[in-house]
């Protein structure tokens, strides 16, 4: 068994040079005073309406500066060939320039085959055993995860040595996805085996791993720690946080409490304004000025903050609200 990972150490013990050095520089963040914090931006893979891009485009175009991680969903490789390419193509040039790349996973239930919010069949313990499935939804994960380790191939590949942060079964702590709320140890088991399967048989030795939970809304299974799949797995812990005030949930904010006292570097891996029961408009509600003013007074151990895209006009990504340069060119904000 391997040694207990530490703050100074990946959950891989055999990364890649470049993808040791982005950790070490995480864990190192919050003790400086400037250049700390890594601004994300999730893109709209699935749109077919928009240049991928424009999330980002649209600062560049303004004369400011690119978002240092680009985020994508894994689910939106493997429609076409040509959007496949387009994709990869741009993340490429984007580690290229020396951005990093960000992959979500919202897998569909591999116990019905229905989307990821089918609750229904659902067995953690089938899928921890990924050398000897134990059941056709075992099968039907483990193919899963070899699509998807195709794709972040491309970017292990000696030619590209792009750093990918992998944030899969992401706010388990909640109920709407199939992992969410599970039993602890077969969701760590689950979280464990997907990690030995594709660090070990798969070869990519170019990821951290981010465990990211929703924010705690109280309650004992909206606790962000229940399921940690322990250091040995995880690099980086984090929040997704829809809320005006970018709230965990005051007063005490428990959630961010409780996960970094783990001692990972912490991210706020998704944010936007409330998202229930409607969603608001970004623009009016947390617009950028407010969004680094929040993370440096609630949350100042932040290495990384990631803004969700916009769609159905709630004006969430960073270019589509009032003042962008006051995040991107904040003295904290890590850019391109």
């Amino acid at each position: 068994m391997p040694p207990r990972s530490t703050a100074a150490d990946t959950a891989d013990p055999d990364a890649t040079a470049a993808t040791k050095a982005v950790y070490a520089d995480l864990a190192a963040a919050p003790t400086r005073q400037d250049h700390r914090l890594i601004i994300g931006q999730a893109l709209r893979g699935w749109d077919f309406q928009q240049p991928v891009a424009e999330p980002i485009t649209a600062l560049t175009n303004a004369g400011l500066p690119a978002p240092k991680l680009a985020e994508v969903d894994l689910t939106d490789f493997g429609v076409t060939r040509d959007h496949d390419t387009e994709l990869i193509d741009l993340l490429l040039a984007h580690a290229g320039a020396g951005g990093l790349i960000g992959f979500s996973f919202h897998a569909g239930n591999p116990f019905t085959g229905g989307d990821v919010n089918d609750r229904t069949s659902v067995d953690l313990s089938q899928l921890a055993d990924l050398a000897n499935p134990l059941s056709p939804a075992g099968s039907r994960w483990k193919a899963e995860l070899d699509r998807i380790a195709d794709v972040m191939q491309r970017f292990a590949d000696a030619d590209a040595d792009a750093v990918v942060l992998f944030r899969p079964l992401h706010e388990s702590n909640g109920d709407w996805f199939w992992w969410g709320q599970a039993n602890p140890v077969e969701f760590q088991a689950t979280w464990q085996g997907m990690a030995a399967y594709l660090s070990a048989s798969r070869g990519l030795h170019n990821l951290l791993w981010v465990y990211s939970a929703a924010r705690d809304s109280g309650g004992a299974l909206s606790d962000p720690t229940r399921l940690y799949p322990g250091d040995r797995t995880v690099d980086v812990i984090g929040l997704d946080i829809y809320d005006d005030d970018l709230s965990d949930a005051e007063p005490g904010q428990p959630g961010y409490a409780a996960l970094t006292a783990l001692g990972k570097p912490f991210g706020i891996t998704e944010y936007g304004a409330a998202n229930w029961p409607d969603n608001h408009d970004g623009a009016a509600y947390l617009p950028n000025d407010k969004v680094i003013r929040l993370i440096k007074q609630q949350y100042p151990n932040t290495v990384l903050a990631t803004a969700w895209y916009s769609s159905d006009g709630n004006n969430w990504q960073i270019s589509n609200k009032p003042d962008p340069q006051a995040l991107l060119l904040d003295p904290w904000s890590i850019t391109l």
